[in-house]
C-alpha cells in the first residue's frame, strides 16, 4: 500500500511538473501570438507545395482588403504574386529550403473592381520552416517600405525593411516559434519595466556569442545598450506605448574606423499587451550593414566622380588651348570654352547652341566645312598646322594663323556624333617666323657686304703687315748697320780730340762735352732700336717655370748702381704665385725696364720705395710694380703711353723706348699693361701675364 501511495504521488508530481512545462510553452506561444498579431509587420505562413495561407496577421491582410486568403493556394488568393515572380521564388524556396531576402522589391495589386493600384514595394524574406526535419510551409515577414522607396528613388540604393514577427494558435504558435528560431532576422521580447528579457532567437543570440540573455534585464545583459541609447528607447517606447523604428542605425561601434566591421540594422521597437496592458516591449531587427556600406561606398564614388567632373569643368574653363564640340551634321555648337570664343572672336551667347557656320558666317568659304565633313564620312581625326583662317577681329576681318585637330566624337554603339575641336593660335610664331626670315635675308645681305669689307680689311692688313715688316727690318738694318759708323765716329772724335789743338779754351770746354753727349744720345738710341727691333723678329721664346723672386734679385744686382743713388728699398711679396711660366728673357726685360724706370723718376725730395708683388685675378697671374716717384698725368698721356720715343720727364736720360717694348712683349704673349698714376704720388703698373 505503501508503495502504490508513492508511485502515485510520483506520479502527480510528474503530472504538475509537466503541467507547469506545458503552461510556461503556452504562456511563451501566447506571448508570440500576441506579438505576431500587435506588430507592424505583414506576416504570413504558407503550408504545403501549392503555398496555401495557413496563417495571416492583420498587417499582411491589410495588403489585400477585401480578399480571403487563409486556406487558399497562393495563385489563387493572389494571382499577382506569380506575374511579379514571386510564386517562382516560393517554389525554390519551399524545394530548396534556403531562405529568400528581397529588398524593396516592387507588387502592384488589384482592387476589388479588378483596377491595379499604384505599385507598392517591399522588403521580405522567404524562409523554409520545418516539422520533424521536413519542409512543411515557407513564412513571410514583410516590411512595406514604399514610402522611403519613393523618398530615396533618386539618391540611395533601394533597401528592404522588414519587421519580423509571427504568431499563431495553438498549431499555429509552435510554427511560429519554430519559424522565430529558423529566421535570420534578429527577435527580441522583453518584458517589464526593466525590460527583463524573455526571449532572444538564436539570430540575436549570434550577436553576443558567449553571453546568459534570457531572464536578465536589458541593462544587465546587455550594458553597452545603455551608452549607445537603446534602453532609453525601450523606456520610451513601454511608457507611451508608441513604436520605434530604427532605419540603418548603428549597432556597434568599438572600432569606428573599421568600416567593414560596422554593423547597421533596420528595426522596430513595439509595445506588447496582454488584457489591454502593456507587459513588454518586441524587437525585430534585419542586418542592412552590406546595403549601407554599398550606398556609403556609392556616395564615395558618387563624390570622387562630381570632384573629377568638376577638376574637368575647370581645366575645360580655364584651359590655354581653345576646346569646342560639334554635334551632328550640321556642327551645333554643344561646348566652347573661354579660349575658343575669344579665337573665333565671338561670345558663348552668339555661338552656342547654333550651327557653326550660322554664329560664325564668316567661316563659310574657307574650307572648314569639307574638313569637318570629311571628319564625319571617315571617322578618321585631322590635324593641321598654320591654315590661315579669316576670323573676326575688333568688327574687322584679319588673318589669324592655327593649329588644330578634329577629333570624331562616337557614342555608346560607336556611331560617329561629333567633332571635337582643339585649336591654338599661332599667329604670333608665324608672324615672329616671318620676321626671323626677312631679318635672315638682310642679315645675309649685310654679311655678303661685311664680307665684301672683310676682304677688303684683310687685304689692306695683308699691306700693312708688310709695311710693319719692312719697318722692322728697316729698324733692324739701321740700329745694326750704324752702330759701327757711329762707333767709328766716336773713335775718330777721340783720336781728333787728342790731336787737335783749340785756339780758344774756352770754345773747346763748350764743343767737346756737346759733342761727346750728342754720340752717347746717338749710341744709346741705336742700342735701344736695336733692341726693339730684336724683340720684333726673335720668335716666341719657350715658357719655363721662372722663380720671381730669385729673377728680381738678379735684375736688382744689375741696377745696384741706380738702387743707390736713389737710396731706394725695394721690397717683395709673392706670395699668391711665387712662381710663374713665362720666357724668362722677356720676364727680365719686363723687371728690368719697369724697376730701371721706378728708380730713374724717383723724387729726389724723398728715398725711393719700391714694392713688386703678385695676385692672382680669374685664374691669371698678375704683376704689380709700384713705386712712390714723381708720377705722371695718366688722364692726359693715356692714348700715348707706349708709344714709341715717347717721355713724359725731360731731366733724365732717355729714349722713350721702355714702355714700348714691354707693351710689345706682353701683347704678344696674350697680356695687356695698364698703368695708374699721379704727379708727386708715383706710379703703379699691373701686368696681366
Amino acid at each position: 500500500m505503501t508503495e502504490q501511495v508513492r508511485a502515485r504521488h510520483r506520479s502527480e508530481a510528474l503530472q504538475a511538473q509537466a503541467l507547469q512545462n506545458a503552461e510556461q510553452l503556452v504562456r511563451q506561444r501566447e506571448t508570440l501570438y500576441q506579438v505576431f498579431e500587435q506588430t507592424p509587420a505583414s506576416v504570413a505562413i504558407l503550408r504545403g507545395p501549392e503555398h496555401r495561407f495557413d496563417y495571416v496577421n492583420p498587417g499582411y491582410q491589410a495588403l489585400f482588403p477585401g480578399r480571403t486568403l487563409l486556406g487558399l493556394p497562393l495563385v489563387a488568393a493572389l494571382p499577382e504574386a506569380a506575374e511579379f515572380g514571386f510564386l517562382a521564388l516560393l517554389d525554390r524556396v519551399y524545394a530548396t529550403g534556403e531562405p529568400f531576402f528581397g529588398t524593396e522589391l516592387p507588387l502592384q495589386v488589384r482592387d476589388e473592381a479588378g483596377n491595379r493600384l499604384p505599385e507598392a514595394y517591399f522588403t521580405f524574406t522567404y524562409q523554409a520552416y520545418q516539422e520533424a526535419g521536413a519542409t512543411v510551409g515557407v513564412s513571410i515577414f514583410a516590411f512595406d517600405v514604399t514610402e522611403q522607396v519613393l523618398a530615396r528613388r533618386r539618391t540611395e540604393q533601394m533597401q528592404a525593411q522588414a519587421l519580423l514577427a509571427a504568431e499563431q494558435l495553438v498549431r499555429q504558435r509552435e510554427t511560429l516559434h519554430q519559424v522565430f528560431e529558423q529566421t535570420p532576422a534578429l527577435v527580441f521580447i522583453a518584458r517589464g519595466p526593466d525590460h527583463r528579457i524573455d526571449y532572444v532567437n538564436p539570430a540575436y543570440q549570434a550577436l553576443f556569442p558567449g553571453r546568459e540573455l534570457v531572464g536578465r534585464p536589458t541593462a544587465d545583459a546587455i550594458p553597452e545598450a545603455v551608452e549607445h541609447g537603446f534602453i532609453a528607447l525601450l523606456d520610451q517606447v513601454y511608457t507611451t506605448n508608441t513604436p520605434y523604428y530604427g532605419n540603418e542605425v548603428l549597432a556597434n561601434a568599438s572600432d569606428p574606423e573599421d568600416q567593414m566591421a560596422l554593423r547597421y540594422l533596420n528595426f522596430t521597437y513595439q509595445a506588447y499587451q496582454e488584457n489591454g496592458v502593456t507587459v513588454g516591449v518586441s524587437s525585430f531587427a534585419f542586418d542592412v550593414s552590406e546595403q549601407v556600406q554599398a550606398r556609403q561606398q556609392a556616395t564615395a564614388l558618387q563624390a570622387e566622380v562630381s570632384r573629377r567632373d568638376a577638376q574637368l569643368q575647370d581645366f575645360f574653363e580655364q584651359a590655354p588651348v581653345a576646346i569646342a564640340v560639334l554635334r551632328g551634321s550640321e556642327f551645333m555648337v554643344e561646348l566652347a570654352n573661354p579660349a575658343m570664343c575669344a579665337l573665333w572672336g565671338h561670345t558663348r551667347e552668339e555661338v552656342l547652341g547654333k550651327p557653326m557656320f550660322v554664329g560664325m558666317p564668316e567661316l563659310r568659304g574657307q574650307g572648314f566645312e569639307q574638313l569637318l565633313e570629311g571628319v564625319l564620312a571617315t571617322g578618321e581625326a585631322y590635324a593641321t598646322q598654320e591654315k590661315p583662317a579669316q576670323l573676326r577681329r575688333n568688327g574687322q576681318s584679319q588673318t589669324v594663323y592655327l593649329n588644330f585637330v578634329y577629333q570624331p566624337l562616337r557614342d555608346s554603339e560607336g556611331q560617329i556624333t561629333g567633332v571635337a575641336v582643339v585649336a591654338t593660335d599661332v599667329s604670333e610664331q608665324v608672324a615672329a617666323r616671318q620676321l626671323l626670315a626677312l631679318a635672315n635675308a638682310e642679315l645675309t645681305a649685310a654679311n655678303q657686304a661685311v664680307s665684301a669689307r672683310n676682304e677688303e680689311l684683310a687685304a689692306a692688313n695683308q699691306q700693312l703687315t708688310r709695311t710693319n715688316q719692312d719697318l722692322d727690318n728697316f729698324v733692324y738694318a739701321a740700329s745694326h748697320d750704324l752702330k759701327q759708323p757711329v762707333n767709328n765716329l766716336a773713335g775718330l772724335f777721340d783720336e781728333l780730340r787728342h790731336a787737335a789743338v783749340f785756339s780758344d779754351p774756352d770754345e773747346e770746354a763748350v764743343l767737346v762735352p756737346m759733342v761727346d753727349e750728342a754720340l752717347r744720345q746717338l749710341a744709346t738710341t741705336i742700342n735701344d732700336l736695336a733692341a726693339v727691333g730684336q724683340v720684333q723678329r726673335l720668335p716666341g721664346l719657350p715658357a719655363e717655370t721662372v722663380a720671381l723672386d730669385e729673377l728680381t734679385q738678379e735684375v736688382l744686382h744689375t741696377l745696384d748702381p741706380q738702387v743707390y743713388a736713389a737710396r731706394a728699398r725695394v721690397t717683395t711679396d709673392f706670395t699668391a704665385r711665387p712662381t710663374i711660366t713665362y720666357a724668362r728673357a722677356s720676364l727680365r726685360t719686363i723687371l728690368l725696364n719697369l724697376l730701371s724706370n721706378a728708380l730713374k723718376y724717383a723724387d729726389p725730395s724723398r728715398p725711393a720705395r719700391v714694392h713688386l708683388s703678385t695676385w692672382v685675378q680669374e685664374d691669371r697671374p698678375v704683376l704689380l710694380v709700384e713705386d712712390n716717384g714723381l708720377g705722371f698725368d695718366v688722364q692726359r698721356h693715356r692714348n700715348e703711353l707706349f708709344h714709341l720715343f715717347r717721355r713724359f720727364h725731360d731731366h733724365t736720360e732717355g729714349t722713350g723706348v721702355g714702355l714700348y717694348l714691354i707693351n710689345r712683349i706682353v701683347q704678344s704673349n696674350g697680356g695687356r699693361l695698364e698703368v695708374e698714376s699721379e704727379v708727386g704720388e708715383g706710379t703703379t703698373f699691373r701686368v696681366f701675364l
